[in-house]
């Protein structure tokens, strides 16, 4: 994740300085205003692409953590907007393509309430609508860096190990 940060940041303050450096000869010559939407895009869009590498750079939060409570993923934006999700709460892992791992729930409104972004919150309940029933969220094993079959056995065992200490409860 690291490299593709830098490189991505790398040219976007190129692009950034070169279109800088345009901005006086600009004023000698007539420039169409298309030319002037085209600059004003590349420049907006190397600026965010700045601000985005530097926010991940700072970030230095575990990309997926597992806690007796549950389950925390913070690569996506909505994992980071549902926050911990419950091991009472989770159903299963179903497969879903060789990259992501579908984490199904019980109740998926309830973590969708706490979206706060509507954006977010419109855009995850039509996904939602699209998926299969009790599915909440998407894992990447891409994102994390790690192997697809590494990453589910690990997520059923800790499943399965959580469940296995709840009955042990219930039995005393």
């Amino acid at each position: 994740m690291l490299p593709g940060l830098v490189i991505t940041a790398l040219v976007a303050v190129v692009v950034l300085l070169l279109g800088l450096n345009m901005i006086p000869t600009a004023q000698k010559v007539e420039v169409q205003p298309f030319v002037i939407a085209i600059f004003s895009v590349v420049f907006l869009s190397s600026t965010y692409f700045i601000y985005t590498a530097i926010q991940k750079l700072k970030d230095k939060s575990p990309g997926l953590l597992a806690d007796a409570d549950g389950l925390t993923y913070n690569i996506s934006p909505l994992g980071k907007a549902i926050g911990k999700i419950r091991w009472d709460d989770i159903k299963s892992f179903k497969e879903n393509e060789d990259i992501f791992i579908t984490v199904m729930v019980k109740n998926p409104e309830h973590y969708l309430k706490r979206i706060t972004n509507a954006h977010l919150r419109k855009q995850t309940h039509t996904r939602a609508c699209v998926m299969k029933p009790g599915a909440l969220l998407l894992i990447s094993s891409h994102g994390l860096k790690c192997d697809y079959d590494e990453l589910k056995h690990w997520l059923d065992n800790r499943l399965a190990e959580h469940s296995a200490e709840k009955f042990e409860k219930l039995r005393v």
